[in-house]
């Protein structure tokens, strides 16, 4: 339901709400306010997927900035390492500055892939399961 009168939701506001500065989950995100204007904060570690979708002016980037945005907020580097893959070389290069602290290597596609697989091969090596 959309509200009656929208307003800007800045992200200063989100991550200085009392509710994501005391949150004791593993991978903090504040996305926003809910309709009642509480600020929504999820677990990242706890959703086992999570698709951003949208047309073109919807808000994907911003969506995926709230969620780097967050982590970065509340997680030391030793905690979080980043992989980024920007195939516009447009999107992410904000985050170019913090590549020698958290590891966020903007890598090209074909980099991405093998970065990709190498996971893939962890996670199978481990077995772990998703579900």
């Amino acid at each position: 339901m959309p509200n009656k009168k929208p307003t800007v939701v800045s992200m200063h506001s989100v991550i200085s709400a009392e509710k994501f500065q005391k949150s004791e989950m593993e991978l903090p995100v504040a996305i926003g306010k809910t309709i009642s204007n509480e600020t929504l904060v999820f677990d990242l570690a706890r959703m086992p997927h999570l698709l951003m979708a949208g047309a073109t002016g919807q808000g994907k980037s911003v969506g995926l900035n709230a969620v780097l945005t967050s982590l970065l907020y509340k997680k030391h580097p030793a905690e979080v390492k980043f992989v980024l893959v920007d195939p516009k070389k447009v999107e992410l290069t904000l985050y170019n500055k913090i590549e020698r602290h958290y590891l966020a290597k903007l890598p090209d596609s074909d980099e991405a892939i093998i970065t990709d697989n190498k996971s893939y091969k962890y996670i199978e090596f481990s077995m772990y399961r998703n579900g």
